[in-house]
């Protein structure tokens, strides 16, 4: 049995597969913000889909920065405590598993490319417009090898501007502008019942100045937005796309993604595969 476990700012899926193609079980609860808690429950809730089966790997994705070369999860913003941990000392390791750590947002993007809009290209970008922004680069369907994850929510879209109090990010970066914690802290709004189109219209714009800087650095065909807060598409796509084109000459295209909230453990999955047909 594999195991894909996504850990969300907001929620956590873990499911099990028999085969890697398909989930066979899934448990989805929310994230709790404190490691020694969040732990317990994913080891319940895999116990809970495996039947009693020998698990073979464990694949996580963590909403925060890795290093893939030290094998450590450096930091979540949204659970204090973990900084440059180990990453079996992150988990636990099942008996007799073996475990790959990953940045949630490339194995979104890799479930993506390789399942999802992205299936018929080779470079993918992948933006979560969630509770934060992650997002990720996703070349020939692999998860490219960089020390540290790639981290587009930290670019900066407007010099001098805004950023979450509290938080050791440069002021005027891209999460701090078209995220859902964006909206709730600088507009005021939920943006699942938020219906103020010109919050929304400003919200598309700002989508789409990082969205300009990733096609002048990533150059990638396909841009595929996901993340709970890309479900309002409808409502920030004119101004997103009005921006975009009256800024590159070469245009990606922008779409939503169609895997909804298990792009992460589907990629999960993927990677696992991966690393099966390697060994």
């Amino acid at each position: 049995m594999y195991i894909s476990i996504d850990l969300g700012g907001t929620n956590t899926r873990v499911a099990s597969s028999k085969d890697l193609k398909e989930i066979y079980k899934i448990e989805r609860f929310l994230t709790i913000p404190d490691i020694e808690g969040l732990r317990k429950s994913v080891h319940q809730a895999i116990s809970k889909v495996i039947d009693g089966e020998e698990v073979e790997y464990v694949c996580i994705g963590v909403p925060g920065a890795i290093d893939r070369y030290e094998r450590k999860v450096l930091r979540i913003p949204r659970i204090p405590g973990v900084k440059d941990m180990p990453f079996e000392e992150f988990f636990g390791v099942e008996k007799g598993a073996n475990l790959i750590v990953e940045n949630d947002a490339a194995l979104a993007g890799l479930g993506e490319a390789i399942r999802g809009q992205g299936k018929n290209y080779r470079a993918v970008a992948y933006l979560t417009l969630s509770t934060g922004l992650g997002g990720t680069l996703i070349l020939d369907k692999k998860i490219l090898n960089t020390p540290r994850n790639l981290e587009p929510g930290r670019q900066v879209i407007l010099e001098g501007g805004r950023r979450f109090p509290n938080r050791e990010v440069p002021k005027g970066h891209f999460e701090a502008y078209a995220s859902g914690s964006a909206l709730r802290e600088f507009y005021g709004v939920d943006p699942e019942t938020c219906e103020d189109q010109k919050v929304w219209d400003e919200f598309g714009r700002h989508v789409a100045s990082g969205i300009i800087n990733l096609q002048a650095l990533w150059s990638p065909q396909i841009v595929i937005l996901g993340g709970g807060v890309s479900n309002q598409f409808e409502k920030f796509k004119d101004a997103m796309f009005k921006e975009i084109e009256e800024n590159i000459v070469e245009i990606p295209k922008v779409v939503k993604s169609d895997l909804g909230d298990i792009n992460g453990v589907l990629g999960g999955f993927d990677l696992i595969n991966e690393m099966v047909r390697k060994n």
